[in-house]
């Protein structure tokens, strides 16, 4: 199957975010330019993941301050000097993970790259969640009481993660 049309028919029946979807659309959808540009082209379903780590590289050296994108060095040093563009890293080798588990899924490939070791390792969000007050979750589980087990697929679940969150924010 062609990798973009593999990836077409993947967002169109994944159960994503449409943020997400739009997100992993235009990510997926650069590597898969970039891959063709190449000279010999690369084959995006037997790429190595040196082949990725060139393509990130690309959206990496601005923020390197001279160094050259060499690996986990290189990555350290955008975590701690630029952790905006860190996160906006990991987000796009999040898309082509998840594009890759959709290829897999599709016998496209038999195996995922592991792409773990491309990963800068900063938190996703640079500030803590928000939990819910009390009285909100109070709120929210006089909410899931109303629906009942008719108008909610997972009533009972629903409850107990409301009521164990409302007990987890009283402790605070």
């Amino acid at each position: 199957m062609d990798p973009h049309a593999l990836l077409d028919t993947w967002l169109d029946t994944a159960p994503l975010r449409s943020s997400s979807r739009i997100e992993y659309q235009r990510e997926v959808t650069r590597w898969l330019t970039w891959c063709d540009q190449q000279h010999p082209p690369v084959n995006p379903y037997d790429c190595g993941i040196d082949h990725i780590a060139a393509w990130a590289g690309t959206y990496l050296t601005d923020h390197l301050d001279g160094r050259p994108c060499t690996g986990p060095d290189a990555l350290a040093h955008i975590a701690q000097h630029h952790p905006a563009t860190a996160r906006t890293h990991d987000r796009r080798i999040t898309a082509l993970t998840q594009y890759y588990e959709a290829c897999k899924d599709r016998g496209a490939i038999r195996l995922t790259p592991d792409l773990t070791m491309l990963r800068s390792g900063v938190d996703r969000d640079a500030t803590p969640p928000r939990r819910l007050t009390p009285m909100e979750c109070n709120v929210l589980l006089t909410c899931i009481g109303i629906w009942g087990p008719d108008r909610a697929r997972h009533y009972r679940r629903d409850r107990l993660i409301v009521y164990l969150s409302s007990k987890a924010s009283a402790r605070r």
